[in-house]
């Protein structure tokens, strides 16, 4: 289900999509995707509430990774998805101090029946400094070092 706003590109937007709709080819994908768009009411941009406090928190997290520079788009894909990460671990739930206590319930719990952690950093024996390991296993410092100097 897709919510937004009743901003004109978006209901210029739905009026495309309509149009797509009757062919039978679209139609059926959408049917067995079960895709709906609806939006709030005229008028009631409180509605939106939930959503744009959601585009705040994001934003605010790419200013705060990016610093206002210009990244490759596959840079911008990978900061994108650990805030992804980031965000859909926040507890939904009060969260207590006990150690026997459950773990509290976050977006990610729905999404995917557990936590999302991102790449595990570890100490480096011999280098005492942080090694970032990669979805295969070695080590990605030196792209690392790359980036941070481009900064």
């Amino acid at each position: 289900m897709i919510i937004s706003d009743n901003g004109t590109s978006f209901r210029a937007a739905d009026k495309v999509f309509r149009n797509l709709r009757d062919n039978g080819e679209v139609r059926e994908h959408l049917k067995r995707i079960e895709c709906e768009w609806r939006f709030i009411a005229p008028r009631a941009p409180w509605q939106g509430g939930f959503y744009e406090r959601m585009v705040g928190t994001v934003k605010r997290c790419i200013r705060k990774v990016l610093h206002g520079r210009r990244v490759s788009c596959d840079e911008l894909r990978t900061v994108l998805v650990e805030i992804e990460a980031r965000v859909n671990n926040r507890p939904l739930t009060y969260v207590q101090n006990g150690i026997d206590e459950q773990e509290a319930l976050t977006p990610n719990h729905m999404l995917f029946g557990r936590r999302i952690e991102p790449f595990p950093a570890i100490l480096s024996q011999s280098s005492k400094e942080l090694d970032y390991y990669g979805p295969d296993g070695p080590p990605i410092n030196e792209e690392l070092h790359r980036s941070h100097n481009r900064l």
